[in-house]
């Protein structure tokens, strides 16, 4: 016999951080794909609204997750993967690319458009715990002092994971896994003429725009009244504004699921299974509303440690570079042509820096 539900409930909500109901419906969603119980059971049981609701966030061994559900370690066992392996099939239809029109976010801000127009959204790696044999450790080892898995996505202005490629070595370079992801099959594909926005770690070519090297990008680093003095210095505000889009991503991943951000213990083809179906529950939850887990935009602080100093980009490409110049030009020729934009601007850096001194 199942759990009662108000068990479920209860744990659900005490476990998962779903305390708005959305977790419901996740696990309801599960059975439109035809879970069934082992034995045969009449729809999906309540061990896959259980395990659906509470299992991907938190990182417990099934020897404590069984105490809680009262249940032998192997059910436990059977029905994580069963449930893993269910929501790893809804990756097509919820991990979707980006479409080729231009973002709200970026046609409503006189900041962005139309300078960014055919931007479809920002790249980024990520490290996530991993757990290795000791043999191949050294390789898992990167910028971290810990074994790490280095993941790379795509995310659109609309927090969305729109491509992710997990399973890399620590070690691994964001700008070579890049590469591994455009040589796929099924790879991450950029329409002509559109782009991503990427930091300093990656060329300058088609499809990827990256900010100016050697100039001074973070937002913190144009507060109290340090504002842009050049185009170059002007492109790498908004651009930085704007690519804190997939920061605050996997942000929100890493405080709502965390199992992904504690040392595993699942087995590393586990893991790698385990960041792709928290991508697609990230992109779940967003559908289903405004996700609370999601640091808002004025009060979000990058974290700035290890993207300068990790630095294996290629050659720019020239045509890409000068159109990077224009846009940077065009900028600078508009910039006070428009109030909203000043005041926009302004606004956005004392709100930052009211934020980043509170936390202080």
């Amino acid at each position: 016999m199942c759990m009662e539900w108000s068990g479920v409930e209860w744990v659900c909500r005490e476990t998962a951080y779903w305390s708005d109901g959305r977790w419901a419906i996740i696990a309801d969603g599960l059975g439109s794909f035809r879970i069934r119980s082992s034995r045969g059971g009449r729809g999906p049981c309540t061990y896959y609204r259980a395990a659906a609701g509470s299992f991907p966030p938190w990182n417990s061994e099934f020897r404590v997750v069984h105490v809680n559900w009262r249940r032998s370690i192997e059910t436990v066992h059977r029905y994580f993967k069963e449930v893993l392996y269910a929501i790893g099939e809804l990756r097509q239809d919820l991990i979707k690319a980006p479409s080729n029109e231009t973002p709200l976010k970026i046609s409503n801000s006189p900041r962005w458009y139309p300078y960014f127009k055919d931007c479809i959204g920002a790249i980024d790696g990520t490290h996530i715990h991993a757990r290795v044999p000791a043999r191949i450790q050294a390789a898992f080892r990167g910028r971290k002092n810990h074994p790490t898995q280095n993941v790379l996505a795509a995310v659109g202005f609309d927090l969305k994971f729109t491509y992710v490629l997990a399973g890399w070595e620590g070690s691994a370079h964001d700008a070579t896994i890049l590469a591994d992801a455009l040589e796929r099959h099924d790879g991450l594909t950029v329409q002509p003429g559109k782009f991503y926005l990427v930091d300093v770690g990656y060329a300058c070519k088609p499809g990827f725009l990256p900010p100016y090297r050697g100039t001074r990008y973070h937002l913190k680093e144009y507060s109290r009244r340090n504002y842009p003095t050049n185009p170059r210095e002007l492109f790498n505000l908004r651009h930085s504004s704007l690519r804190v889009t997939v920061e605050r991503a996997f942000g929100a991943l890493k405080n709502r699921f965390r199992i992904i951000d504690n040392k595993p213990f699942h087995p590393f083809r586990t893991q790698v299974k385990l960041v792709l179906a928290c991508c697609i529950l990230h992109n779940w939850i967003l559908g289903h509303g405004v996700d609370e887990v999601i640091p808002e935009e004025f009060s979000w602080v990058p974290n700035n440690n290890g993207t300068d100093d990790h630095l294996l980009h290629g050659d720019d490409n020239a045509a890409w570079a000068h159109t990077r110049d224009e846009i940077a030009n065009h900028m600078w020729a508009n910039k006070g042509n428009s109030r909203i934009f000043v005041l926009c601007t302004r606004a956005y850096l004392l709100v930052f820096v009211m934020n980043n001194n509170v936390q202080r």
